[in-house]
């Protein structure tokens, strides 16, 4: 299990910054949507559950749906806790972020803007969530 997670996290990780390097140098292309798929996976049952010191309570449901690859995710905030439950599943939410796999990735680790997406519904229910999380 551990070595497993350790190539999927060097994978996406290299990805993302092999997007950085390029987007420097003004040449950003896209990530393989495959991976990228998989990046949001890791990204929306792991990464998302650090969440940012004074950041704003999300305030609602939001859905991530890929448009390239096979990819759809509902998270809901648990009402005893307030974590997040994440479940790969379509669902109606305060907010839909729509795109291919690289844009979604790329965007919910602030790499692009929510502009650069579909954002439907409450698009401050979606600033919130990418703004929110401990990166």
């Amino acid at each position: 299990f551990r070595s497993n997670f350790v190539h999927r996290r060097m994978a996406i990780e290299t990805a993302v910054h092999r997007w950085d390097a390029e987007h420097a140098a003004g040449a950003a292309g896209s990530i393989d949507g495959a991976l990228a798929s998989d990046g949001l996976d890791e990204f929306l049952h792991v990464f998302v559950h650090r969440t940012r010191d004074g950041a704003d309570p999300v305030g609602g449901t939001v859905h991530l749906h890929c448009g390239d690859v096979p990819g759809e995710w509902t998270l809901r905030p648990d009402p005893a806790t307030g974590a997040w439950v994440t479940t790969r599943e379509h669902a109606h939410a305060d907010c839909a972020l729509r795109g291919t796999a690289s844009d979604l990735l790329l965007a919910v680790w602030r790499r692009i803007p929510l502009s650069s997406i579909d954002v439907r519904g409450d698009t401050g229910v979606a600033a919130r969530f990418v703004a929110a999380q401990r990166l």
